[in-house]
């Protein structure tokens, strides 16, 4: 299991996470190819999240309830 650290230091299970992204966001993500690690994307979906719906990725928050 992948590992990736929220924008407040917390460590997280990157596929736990990712099972509750929007489908669309990650495939946008993955055709641009853009991101190397788990890290990378895990980053960059939340920005592309916030844009989005106007509110963090609830496993980026800091007392996300996921």
């Amino acid at each position: 299991m992948s590992k990736v650290r929220t924008q407040y230091g917390k460590v997280i299970d990157f596929e736990a996470a990712m099972h509750i992204a929007d489908d669309a966001i990650m495939e946008s993500i993955h055709a641009e190819g853009i991101s190397d690690t788990d890290q990378e994307f895990y980053e960059l979906y939340c920005v592309r999240h916030q844009d989005v719906y106007g509110d963090e990725f609830e496993p980026d928050k800091e007392c996300g309830q996921w």
